[in-house]
């Protein structure tokens, strides 16, 4: 009997681990995006769980833009991350963008499908113009004209909304990134800068359902209480046994 309760609850933590199992993962080291940002990105770009490898971090032996494109060049999708501060005094925040093609020296121009976010304050632009990145073998990564530019020595950059902005049309009206308030250009320094390949999690095998989040959670929950409840009964019996031995 004792032996069944310990083979439920070991089935329980089995499920719990399968669970985080399921989630998205982030590989390799970063200083700027945890889990809540990475479940953000998951959601703006709408392709389930990713798995996201570091492929770049600015440091001082990769700190120019020919590092950037040694490193990153042709490797298929990528986000974009940044730590920085604006020159007019704004604290630092986390932005950045996502490029759907691999990077190359030369600006692309393409489908309306990438685009540029705050992931400190939660808001992002959309591509609406075909200008999609902006950048050469001595410059970092760029978004569209001037929406997120990053400049050769990977430190300084600027924004301005261009060629990224809203469906109904509202470009280049001089609004930044840092506030999505118009105020023209903002330049900034860079303090972090990481570019993350990724790729989708892999489809569960056909004809397996995957239990929803809160299904998943109320089963976890009936489990455990099954489990401490079957404990208890195990622990009274044993008390009680032990009661008329005595007597």
């Amino acid at each position: 009997m004792i032996f069944m309760k310990k083979r439920i609850l070991m089935a329980l933590a089995g499920m719990l681990v399968t669970a985080s199992a399921d989630a998205g993962l982030i590989k390799g080291e970063t200083a700027i995006l945890d889990g809540n940002g990475l479940a953000q990105l998951e959601g703006w770009l709408g392709q389930g769980d990713l798995t996201l490898t570091n492929i770049f971090s600015k440091s001082p032996a990769q700190n120019t833009g020919l590092s950037f494109h040694q490193a990153v060049d042709g490797k298929g999708p990528t986000f974009v991350l940044m730590k920085a501060t604006a020159d007019q005094g704004a604290s630092w925040k986390v932005f950045g963008g996502y490029n759907p093609r691999s990077w190359t020296t030369a600006s692309t121009f393409g489908p309306a499908t990438a685009f540029v976010f705050n992931l400190t304050d939660g808001f992002l632009w959309r591509q609406v113009r075909h200008e999609q990145t902006f950048t050469s073998i001595a410059n970092g990564p760029g978004f569209g004209g001037r929406d997120l530019v990053v400049f050769p020595d990977l430190t300084r950059g600027r924004t301005e909304r261009d060629a990224y902005g809203d469906r109904g049309g509202h470009l280049n009206d001089g609004r930044s990134l840092f506030t999505d308030k118009r105020h023209g250009p903002t330049y900034f320094t860079i303090g972090e800068l990481e570019v993350f390949a990724l790729t989708p999690q892999k489809d569960p095998t056909p004809g397996t359902p995957i239990p929803e989040p809160t299904s998943l959670f109320l089963l976890s929950v009936g489990l455990l209480a099954l489990g401490v409840n079957c404990l208890k009964s195990s622990r009274n019996k044993l008390s009680k046994k032990a009661r008329t031995f005595k007597l």
